[in-house]
C-alpha cells in the first residue's frame, strides 16, 4: 500500500510512516496512506434480503409485461417499454397456451375460490366437545364443512387448498350439502358410553393396565418423537413416588396416547386420561420451568390434539411450548466439553428440541402458514444414532433413526413451504430442482427406512408415514399447475408443455400414493389416522382432474378407479380413524356430483 505522494510521483513506497521519499523531499506531513473502504459483510440475512428484493422486482416486471422475458426487456428503450406496457394493458388476444407453470399464484388461486374475508376467520375447537356432533371440528381439512360455521385461516399451500378449488368448480355441489355427520362414541362401547367421558372425572368401565399403556406408547410414539428418556421414565413410573403436577401431566399424556393403540376410533378411553393430564396443566405451568411439563405439552400439541382434530388449538399451544423450550435453554448446546457422563443428558435435550422443530414444521405445512426456516440454523447438534442398550453409535436402525431422517426432510419442507407462500409463482426449473432435492433425500435414506427392506416392528409405521409425507409434499409442489388449469377451465391439450409436465407429474404422484397407502397401512389407529389424512390429500388430485379435464377421456377411467379405490379404503379404515367416515362421505358427494 503506497502513500499518496509516492503514488503521485510514481515511485516505489516502502510503506513506513513517513516513508523514505517523503523524508527525502522533507514533506513528512504529506505522507498519508489512504484507508481502503471496508467491504460489506455478506451474511445470510443480507443474502435473503437481496433475494427477496430480486424476486419482488422480477414479479413486478412479470405482472407488467406478462408476455415478455427479462432478456427481451433489457434491450428496450424507455419509450419502447411504455408502448409495450400500453399494449399489455389493452390486449387483443389472450393466449392461454403461452403461460408458464402458474401465471396465477397459488395464493390468488386459493383466494379467488373462497368467499370468506379475513374479518371472519374464526374457529371453535373447544376440547369440551370431543364427542357428539362437534367431534370433528377440523376446518383445516374441511372435514367440518358447514354453511353455518366460521373457519380459521389456512394458506394457499395448505392441505385444504386443493379441496377449496374443487368446491369452487364443482357445478352440482353446494357447501350447504356438507353437513356431515360426526362420529360419536358407540353406545355399546366396552370402555365408556357416549356421554360418560365428557363428564369431569368420568372413569372408564374397565381401566387397562398402565404398564400396557406405557409399553404401547414406547412402541408407537417413541420411535417418531423420542423426547423421553425411556429408562428414567420407567424407573420413575414403577416407583410410584412422584405425585407432582409436571410428572402426572406427562404420565397421563403417555397413558392417553398409549390407549389409542389398543382401541378403535369409536372409543373414548383416551379422553379420560387426557382430561386428567389437562387438569395438571394451567397457565401457571408456564411460570415454572419443568422439563416434564414441556414434554407433556409437546405430546399434547404434536400428537393428541391433532388426533382429536384440534389443529388450531395445537398450533397455538405449540407456540407457547417453543417459548418454554427457549426459557429452558434447549435451543442451545450445554456449555463445556461433552463427556461420557453427561452425554445422555445432552442427547435428550437435542432430541426434545429437534422433535419440536419437526412437529412444528409438519404443522406449518398442513396449515399453509409461515414457519421459521432460520430455526434449522440452530447450534443444537443433530441427535446421534445410538443403541439404547449399548449407548454406542450404530449404523443400523435405532429408536432415533426416524427423527434424524425427519430433521433433514423438515428442513427441505420448511424451505418449500416458504417458497410456496412468498413466491408469486414457482418457475418450472425451480419446481424441478426442488423436487430433485426431495427425491435425493428419499433415495439416500438408510436401507432399513425403505419399505422394501426388513426392519423392526416398531419402525414399520414410522417409515410408512414418512414415505406418505414425502409423497404428499411432492404432490403439493406440482399441484398449483393443476389448480390453475382447473380454475381457468383450460383443456389439457391447450396447456403449455411445462404445465402438462407438472399436471401429469402431480397425477402420477397421487396415483402412486394411493397404491402405496393401500398396500402399507395396517389395522391400528396409528396407521389408519395418517393413512386417511394422506389418502384424502391424494384423492383430491383425481377428483380435480375429473372436473377439470373432461376432454382427457383416456385418463378419466383411471382417475375414477383411483377415487373408487380411495372410497373403499376410507370405508375399511373407519374403525381405525376418527375422520374416515366424514372423509368418505365428503369424497362420495364430490364424486357423485361430477357423474
Amino acid at each position: 500500500n503506497a502513500c499518496t505522494e509516492c503514488k503521485r510521483r510514481k515511485v516505489k513506497c516502502d510503506g513506513t510512516e513517513p516513508c523514505y521519499y517523503c523524508r527525502w523531499y522533507k514533506n513528512p506531513d504529506r505522507c498519508v496512506y489512504p484507508r481502503p473502504e471496508p467491504r460489506p459483510i455478506l451474511t445470510r440475512k443480507s443474502l435473503d434480503t437481496l433475494r427477496l428484493r430480486l424476486e419482488n422486482a422480477t414479479n413486478i416486471l412479470k405482472r407488467l409485461f406478462p408476455t415478455s422475458s427479462l432478456d427481451e426487456l433489457s434491450c428496450l428503450s424507455r419509450e419502447s417499454l411504455i408502448a409495450l406496457l400500453d399494449d399489455a394493458h389493452h390486449p387483443s388476444i389472450v393466449d392461454t397456451s403461452s403461460t408458464d407453470v402458474c401465471s396465477v399464484s397459488p395464493e390468488s388461486a386459493y383466494i379467488s375460490c373462497t368467499s370468506k374475508s379475513p374479518a371472519v376467520f374464526e374457529y371453535n375447537e373447544s376440547v369440551e366437545n370431543l364427542e357428539g356432533p362437534e367431534a370433528v371440528a377440523d376446518d383445516v381439512n374441511s372435514l367440518s364443512l358447514r354453511s353455518d360455521r366460521t373457519s380459521s385461516y389456512v394458506g394457499a399451500s395448505s392441505a385444504t387448498a386443493g379441496l377449496r378449488v374443487l368446491l369452487n368448480i364443482a357445478p352440482n355441489f353446494k357447501l350447504a350439502t356438507c353437513n356431515l355427520a360426526a362420529p360419536t362414541g358407540s353406545p355399546d362401547s366396552s370402555v365408556c358410553g357416549p356421554t360418560q367421558a365428557t363428564r369431569p372425572g368420568a372413569v372408564p368401565r374397565a381401566l387397562r393396565d398402565p404398564r400396557s399403556l406405557v409399553g404401547a406408547y414406547f412402541q408407537r410414539i417413541h420411535p417418531t418423537t423420542p423426547i423421553l428418556d425411556k429408562t428414567l421414565f420407567l424407573t420413575t413410573f414403577e416407583s410410584g413416588e412422584r405425585k407432582d403436577s409436571p410428572w402426572l401431566a406427562l404420565q397421563y399424556m403417555v397413558f392417553a396416547l398409549g390407549s389409542i393403540a389398543y382401541t378403535t376410533s369409536d372409543s373414548n378411553e383416551d379422553i379420560y386420561y387426557y382430561k386428567i393430564a389437562k387438569s395438571h396443566v394451567s397457565l401457571d405451568s408456564f411460570g415454572s420451568g419443568h422439563i416434564e411439563t414441556l414434554q407433556a405439552l409437546t405430546l399434547m400439541t404434536g400428537w393428541y390434539l391433532h388426533y382429536r382434530n384440534r389443529p388450531n388449538m395445537a398450533s397455538a399451544i405449540m407456540g407457547a411450548v417453543f417459548r418454554m423450550a427457549h426459557a429452558l435453554g434447549l435451543h442451545r448446546e450445554l456449555p463445556g466439553e461433552e463427556t461420557v457422563q453427561d452425554r445422555q443428558k445432552r442427547e435428550l435435550r437435542r432430541r426434545i428440541w429437534w422433535s419440536l422443530v419437526v412437529l412444528d414444521t409438519g404443522e406449518g405445512s398442513t396449515l399453509g402458514r409461515v414457519s421459521n426456516t432460520n430455526i434449522f440454523d440452530s447450534e443444537v447438534k443433530i441427535p446421534s444414532n445410538l443403541d439404547d442398550n449399548l449407548r454406542e453409535l450404530i449404523t443400523g436402525p435405532s429408536i432415533y433413526s426416524m427423527l434424524i431422517a425427519d430433521i433433514e426432510f423438515s428442513r427441505q419442507a420448511s424451505k418449500i413451504q416458504e417458497r410456496l407462500i412468498s413466491a408469486q409463482c414457482l418457475e418450472f426449473t425451480e419446481t424441478l430442482a426442488i423436487d430433485a432435492h426431495l427425491v435425493y433425500w428419499f433415495e439416500n435414506l438408510p436401507p432399513f427406512l425403505h419399505a422394501s427392506m426388513p426392519c423392526p416392528d416398531w419402525l414399520q409405521q414410522p417409515r410408512s408415514s414418512a414415505k406418505w409425507k414425502y409423497q404428499n409434499l411432492r404432490i403439493m409442489l406440482y399441484r398449483p399447475a393443476l389448480m390453475e388449469a382447473t380454475l381457468r377451465h383450460v383443456p389439457f391439450q391447450e396447456l403449455h408443455c411445462n404445465q402438462k409436465v407438472c399436471v401429469r407429474k402431480c397425477q402420477s404422484l397421487a396415483s402412486q400414493a394411493i397404491e402405496d397407502i393401500a398396500s402399507e397401512w395396517t389395522q391400528n389407529q396409528y396407521s389408519g389416522w395418517p393413512a386417511v389424512w394422506f389418502l384424502f390429500q391424494a384423492c383430491i388430485i383425481p377428483l380435480l382432474s375429473l372436473y377439470g379435464f373432461k376432454d382427457d377421456t383416456k385418463q378419466s377411467s383411471d382417475w375414477s378407479q383411483q377415487v373408487l379405490k380411495s372410497l373403499q379404503l376410507f370405508k375399511e379404515m373407519e374403525q381405525w380413524s376418527i375422520a374416515a367416515r366424514q372423509t368418505h362421505e365428503l369424497v362420495t358427494l364430490l364424486y357423485e356430483a361430477n357423474r
